[in-house]
């Protein structure tokens, strides 16, 4: 089975061309730069560069759906805001636990995860920032849902 560099497995590259692909589909083109920044600085094993990104393509994932699915209030909103937004339209699911008001999900979590080790607060490794790649999988569900019609 071939891998990619760095330990990005063969199922992760198979995942990263789905996401890159619904990206171009649904026109996200700043969070597209940021993941291609992302797997490249993972590549050349920059790690804090990597994580940067990771964070800043999940958020303007996020961002590009919220005003994708409701472009005037969105763009009033900040990022957390717009997710608050996508939880209010029933984008993201309290119930399942995807975001809550309080800070206590899914996505509250993973954005404190990014957050710890980045570019400024410390150095990471590559098993960190490998780590980190596990976005992709988020990523992807957000596309998918996305893409059918939720």
């Amino acid at each position: 089975r071939p891998t990619s560099t760095r330990g990005v497995s063969y199922g992760k590259v198979c995942e990263l061309s789905e996401v890159r692909g619904l990206l171009k589909y649904f026109g996200f083109n700043v969070p597209l730069g940021h993941l291609d920044q992302a797997i490249a600085a993972h590549a050349r094993g920059d790690w804090a560069a990597a994580n940067s990104q990771i964070r800043s393509f999940l958020e303007g994932l996020l961002d590009d759906i919220a005003l994708k699915k409701e472009p005037q209030r969105a763009a009033q909103l900040t990022s957390e805001n717009r997710r608050a937004l996508l939880a209010e339209r029933s984008f993201l699911s309290k119930d399942r636990n995807e975001w809550a008001p309080d800070g206590k999900s899914y996505l509250n979590g993973l954005f404190r995860m990014l957050q710890t080790d980045g570019s400024h607060p410390g150095l990471s490794d590559d098993d960190h920032s490998t780590f980190r790649l596990h976005g992709l999988i988020t990523a992807r569900i957000l596309l998918r849902s996305l893409r059918n019609g939720q």
